[in-house]
């Protein structure tokens, strides 16, 4: 119980702390970690072995997404022959992505049930959608602010 009270202050202080420096990105991440923590229901001991495993494979991803970034083309001025470059390489990410992810269950076999881990790539799909949604909608809000300072 101490140890998952200290993962909810220790997510509690990341969030905060990146609220104030403005990070959207950590400030994301803090959202998610408590997002996580709080559907997943994790028991301590459970605790002790996921989040370790869940970090490892988030670094893996995050690395390979930074390598792929480095590699902005515009697509009006390629050729045909370069777009079917293109679409291998794509295609050869999604393949490394879908490979960490088998990774990072396997690491989780034994470790915590199979409910769970079901559970939690279902909840990276609904964060996803959670946090898409809150972005559109502060879009929106924003649209709306710029219409109506326009019509003053």
């Amino acid at each position: 119980m101490r140890l998952l009270l200290a993962i909810l202050g220790l997510c509690l202080v990341t969030n905060l702390s990146a609220q104030q420096g403005n990070n959207k990105g950590e400030r994301i991440e803090s959202m998610k970690i408590a997002f996580i923590t709080k559907e997943l229901n994790l028991s301590p001991a459970e605790s002790e072995v996921f989040w370790p495993e869940y970090n490892v494979y988030q670094k893996e991803l995050k690395d390979l997404r930074q390598s792929k970034e480095r590699e902005r083309i515009n697509l009006s001025e390629i050729s045909e022959d370069e777009a079917a470059k293109l679409i291998e390489e794509r295609l050869g990410f999604e393949e490394q992505k879908l490979a960490m992810k088998r990774s990072f269950v396997q690491r989780l076999d034994g470790k915590l049930s199979k409910k769970k881990t079901a559970k939690l790539l279902k909840l990276e799909e609904k964060f996803k959608k959670e946090i898409l949604g809150k972005v559109r909608k502060k879009m929106e809000q924003k649209e709306q602010a710029k219409g109506m300072r326009r019509g003053q």
